[in-house]
């Protein structure tokens, strides 16, 4: 398993080495980071499931890596440490699969091991290349 990279103030963690249920690892659009994306590929309930470390309980902000080369936004469901924290967070359009934004989400998390999960609530969502907790 490939150790997440760090900076001072934040940690980033690829989705491909994430667990997956559902959503499969894909290298079809370029400009992702590691060595994929993940790609929502079913219907509801699909996820995601980082496990993430941080140093002292508190505020932190997720920073959500995405390309959705649809017309419209693909919300995802976010949990940490198994509660719903936004149940639409939004994943809106980047024009193409190749351009890739930020979707970002305050959050309070634990000190020590938390898990961050996006959940597919409609179709499909958008394509996950990493999570950033700062």
């Amino acid at each position: 398993m490939l150790k997440p990279s760090k900076t001072a103030t934040s940690t980033v963690y690829q989705a491909e080495n994430a667990v997956l249920v559902g959503a499969v690892v894909s290298t079809i659009h370029a400009g992702y980071t590691g060595s994929g994306f993940i790609d929502y590929i079913n219907p509801s309930n699909d996820h995601i499931e980082w496990t993430v470390s941080v140093a002292a309980a508190g505020s932190h902000t997720l920073d959500f890596r995405y390309g959705n080369g649809g017309t419209t936004n693909r919300p995802l469901a976010l949990r940490v440490n198994q509660t719903v924290v936004n149940g639409s967070l939004a994943f809106p359009s980047t024009g193409t699969w190749t351009n890739w934004s930020l979707s970002s989400a305050p959050v309070s998390l634990g000190a020590g091991t938390n898990t961050i999960r996006l959940t597919a609530i409609g179709s499909s969502g958008g394509n996950i290349d990493s999570l950033t907790v700062r």
